[in-house]
């Protein structure tokens, strides 16, 4: 599991590789089809990456700085609901962790 330091630290970063990717804020359950498959892709590209990779939601595009998300937009990320997005575009089935984190 990730700890509030190692968000910290990806955030820090402000720069995204093939292991890390930053995404605005947005609500799952509101999410269009086309959304949700940007950020599937994003999890398989970085499934078939050596070392895996991290997406950090809440993070503006451009200057990569901490917006955050508001509390309905939280609680929409269900891993279940994202890993059934997954599995329906992967074979072998890929499934990713939610972590959640109140910083500052």
């Amino acid at each position: 599991m990730l700890s509030e330091d190692d968000i910290r630290k990806l955030i820090a970063q402000k720069a995204e590789t093939k292991n890390l990717d930053y995404k605005r804020s947005i609500n799952w359950d509101e999410a269009t089809r086309e959304e949700k498959l940007e950020i599937v892709r994003d999890i398989l590209a970085m499934a078939n990456t050596p070392g895996g990779g991290r997406i950090v939601f809440g993070v503006t595009d451009g200057k990569h700085d901490l917006e955050g998300m508001s509390s309905d937009e939280v609680e929409s990320f269900d891993q279940t609901k994202g890993n059934d997005q997954v599995h329906k575009y992967a074979d072998p089935k890929h499934s990713c962790q939610v972590y959640k984190h109140v910083i500052d």
